[in-house]
């Protein structure tokens, strides 16, 4: 009687070990709704990080090294990744911006008309619009 209670325990031992190696060795099923939001945060972030680079590297050109040529590229790498408004008119006001340090006032002029008609409700674009009578008060533009 001992004998075949002490094979009993050692065979629920067992079988609760087993069962416990199969629940860690199987992955661990995740609603969908779960897989899509994490899915979601992962490209977000790789985005955000992406967008933040040229923005960043941009800043670095204008701001830093006055190279603006290279900002300028930057500057367009982020609006043709960006989907945020806000980030893309900030992207072009700041081309603008590198456009009049190169004396480029005509490309200037054209990016600044095109944020103040198309976001002239917007922060930038009033800022736009300000930012082009500036422009006119001190010099005349030729649109040839």
């Amino acid at each position: 009687m001992i004998n075949f209670l002490a094979e009993r325990r050692h065979a629920l031992k067992k079988s609760s070990s087993d069962e416990t190696a199969k629940k860690k060795s199987e992955p661990k099923e995740e609603s969908k709704e779960e897989v899509t939001q994490e899915e979601t945060q992962t490209k977000i972030t790789g985005e955000l990080a992406i967008l933040e680079t040229h923005l960043s590297i941009a800043d670095r050109f204008y701001y830093d090294e006055h190279n603006y040529e290279k900002a300028i590229e930057e500057y367009n790498l982020a609006i043709n990744e960006e989907k945020d408004e806000t980030l893309k008119l900030k992207a072009n006001y700041m081309m603008a911006e590198c456009h009049i340090k190169l004396g480029k006032y005509k490309e200037a002029k054209e990016i600044l008309e095109k944020m103040a008609t198309d976001f002239g409700k917007h922060y930038l674009g009033a800022s736009a619009k300000r930012r082009l009578k500036h422009l006119s008060d001190y010099l005349v533009i030729d649109d040839k």
